[in-house]
């Protein structure tokens, strides 16, 4: 996915603001779900991370069209979600806004298997990658957090029906990645 004439004063405000964008614990999302409201370290959250402060625009509340099928993409952009694994799909209409540039694109909608855990938050990251000759490419992939906001997994994006199946066998395919234990080194 390739962008022409992004500028570098955008590529560069996207680096810095890489780290934004992740919630604190006590802001709750909206629930999808129809039980009573368990405690917020009882669910799952689900965000969105936009490169350089960026919001959706285009009538999005979020880049997240749907979850196990159901369309949120006028909702709101957090969620909350009971454990379990759910089929989180990305929309197609790329609107990129914020105070410095707005930015229009046609994606291909890909899709994630997340496995979800009670407190961890799951981000769907899309970033802008620079490339040559004023161009740039758009990544996107999935993040898992613990409760510290610790990364412990990345997630690649896969097919919506890829993600279907995965989600019915009850195990994420293709598996994320793992980060491993921090380690000390010895005296």
């Amino acid at each position: 996915m390739t962008l022409r004439g992004l500028s570098l004063a955008f590529l560069v405000s996207s680096a810095f603001s890489g780290c934004m964008g992740t919630t604190t614990a006590d802001v709750r999302g909206y629930p999808l779900y129809s039980e009573a409201r368990p405690a917020g370290n009882q669910v799952a959250r689900l965000s969105t991370l936009l490169p350089g402060g960026g919001a959706p625009g285009g009538g999005s509340t979020s880049f997240i069209k749907t979850v196990d099928g159901r369309d949120v993409s006028t909702l709101d952009s957090l969620f909350e979600l009971l454990p379990g694994c759910h089929v989180v799909q990305t929309g197609t209409n790329f609107v990129l806004a914020s105070t410095a540039v707005m930015w229009t694109g046609q994606l291909p909608s890909v899709a994630f298997a997340f496995a979800m855990k009670a407190g961890y938050e799951y981000l769907v990251v899309v970033e802008l990658r620079e490339g040559m000759s004023g161009t740039g490419r758009i990544g996107i992939h999935g993040v898992e957090q613990d409760a510290t906001g610790k990364e412990t997994a990345t997630f690649p994006p896969m097919s919506p029906r890829m993600a279907a199946q995965a989600c019915a066998a009850k195990t994420p395919a293709p598996a994320p990645t793992v980060r491993p234990p921090e380690t000390q080194p010895t005296p």
